[in-house]
């Protein structure tokens, strides 16, 4: 089997001085428009571990998939249109999560929808997402009224809330 592109662990860049430079491998290009391969005004992306890209063609509405050489493979779906997608994540388990204005969803590493992690209520609006340690989803959650943040901790296999921090119980100067 081909070894996956990403590392195993955390990047480290410890060996770069100060002021030193970090240069890519290559650099893909990917033109800006309406079209099915191209993106518009993208703001998220991630990498898969079969080294497939796939970025958020935020402001439209839609979340693509491009091979490692940015060649356009498919357009990844919902079962509702994205909103405005942007903050994205691969997981340990080679399956990825898109955060839009109204959900997190979680799909497969081929681009097939797989379930729902957190749906808008009206009021809440959910920021970055990232795996911890443990394998569980975390996202930071604002509500508007009453006005607070909460940093949401899902198990991605029963799709439960297993965990909340009120940012307010762990931030001393509330100001």
């Amino acid at each position: 089997t081909p070894s996956s592109p990403l590392p195993h662990s955390p990047l480290n860049l410890s060996h770069i001085p100060p002021g030193g430079r970090l240069s890519g491998l290559r650099m893909l290009s990917i033109e800006e428009g309406a079209r099915e391969e191209s993106l518009h005004k993208p703001i998220g992306m991630c990498l898969l571990q079969n080294g497939n890209i796939v970025v958020a063609s935020t402001f439209e509405d839609k979340v693509k998939m491009f091979t490692p050489m940015g060649k356009f493979i498919s357009l990844v779906t919902a079962p509702q249109p994205f909103e405005r997608p942007s903050d994205m994540v691969t997981l340990q388990s080679g399956q990825f999560v898109v955060r839009d204005n109204t959900r997190v969803q979680v799909f497969s590493a081929n681009g097939n929808f797989m379930k729902n992690m957190w749906q808008d209520k009206g009021q809440d609006k959910c920021y970055g997402l990232a795996q911890d340690k443990e394998g569980r989803l975390v996202t930071i959650m604002e509500s508007r009224r009453p006005r607070k943040t909460d940093l949401l901790f899902f198990d991605l296999v029963s799709g439960e809330l297993v965990k909340k921090i009120e940012m307010e119980d762990i931030i001393s100067n509330k100001a």
